[in-house]
């Protein structure tokens, strides 16, 4: 099995080369879900983060080997987080963000908080 480094090298690789990807580019996101293995198979539980949520999305669900289709979700992360969690609900407009918080700052926050967490942001086409 790969690591998750050789799996994001073969993505940036794959990306250089072809100058991007195309819409529903297969390759991009059959190395996302191989991401997502790679972690559950590292760390045991992980945990697929949503951060813009649509109709009745959950923010976080464990990954227990469900079907994961073109994105299904923002992120893997190897712990549940309810401070992230608390972020993105408020990024979402499920609780309030005061108002002198920047968006582009709250938003790279998050983003922030996956990395901090040990989290992989995946890429979609």
């Amino acid at each position: 099995m790969k690591t998750i480094e050789q799996i994001n090298k073969d993505m940036y690789t794959y990306l250089a080369k072809n100058h991007g990807c195309t819409e529903f580019d297969k390759t991009i996101n059959n190395l996302s879900r191989s991401i997502i293995q790679t972690m559950a198979y590292v760390h045991k539980d992980v945990w697929l983060y949503t951060v813009n949520l649509y109709k009745d999305k959950q923010i976080c669900e464990k990954y227990v080997g469900q079907k994961i289709t073109n994105f299904y979700c923002t992120a893997v992360v190897p712990v549940k987080d309810q401070e992230l969690i608390d972020m993105i609900e408020k990024w979402n407009g499920r609780k309030p963000v005061s108002s002198s918080a920047n968006r582009l700052d709250f938003v790279n926050s998050i983003f922030n908080k996956l990395e901090e967490l040990g989290g992989q942001v995946l890429l979609w086409a």
